[in-house]
């Protein structure tokens, strides 16, 4: 065989192969159904503290907030209630002026 002439290659390229049965390609383990019951309290478990710590968040910001209303209702309410009893003032000395004119 010479170096220049280009070599032959064969028509079919053999390839090592083995065959395969898909069924055992399956863990054994999901032959056995899952315990639900277990995953869900497995879950529970693990969600139990984050939770507990967005109720904690969640109640505190609600606490601010109603203590911040309470506050501004209890401002608004005196406010208010100055002004009436200014007003309840002024009309009960306007009305006795005009008593005293008219005696």
């Amino acid at each position: 065989m010479s170096l220049d002439m280009p070599r032959q290659l064969p028509r079919f390229i053999p390839t090592l192969t083995e065959v395969v049965d898909p069924a055992s390609l399956k863990p054994h383990v999901a032959d056995v159904p899952p315990d639900v019951a277990a995953i869900v309290a497995q879950v529970m478990q693990n969600l139990e503290p984050m939770v507990e710590r967005h109720i904690q968040d969640t109640t505190q910001a609600m606490q601010r907030v109603l203590a911040h209303q309470c506050t501004e209702l209890d401002r608004q309410w005196h406010e208010e209630l100055s002004r009436l009893v200014q007003q309840a003032v002024c009309a009960e000395l306007k009305k006795q002026d005009s008593d005293k004119f008219q005696k």
